[in-house]
């Protein structure tokens, strides 16, 4: 996580039901992981990379005054 509170979305094989799969589109691959970030009652902010591709970042937001 960095210091913005958000999280690269990188999952692994052990991770049972948010994997991703590689034969998915590039689109598939990102509402995949949209809907298992929100899923979970987090946030997800989607962003194109220098590179074209697209980055899938977890938000979590917590109270800290209030």
């Amino acid at each position: 996580m960095n210091r913005k509170g958000r999280q690269y979305y990188k999952p692994t094989s052990s991770d049972k039901g948010r994997c991703i799969h590689t034969n998915l589109s590039e689109e598939e691959q990102v509402m995949e992981a949209i809907r298992s970030i929100t899923g979970r009652g987090h946030n997800a902010e989607v962003k194109r990379r220098s590179d074209g591709s697209l980055a899938v970042y977890e938000v979590e937001k917590r109270i800290s005054i209030g």
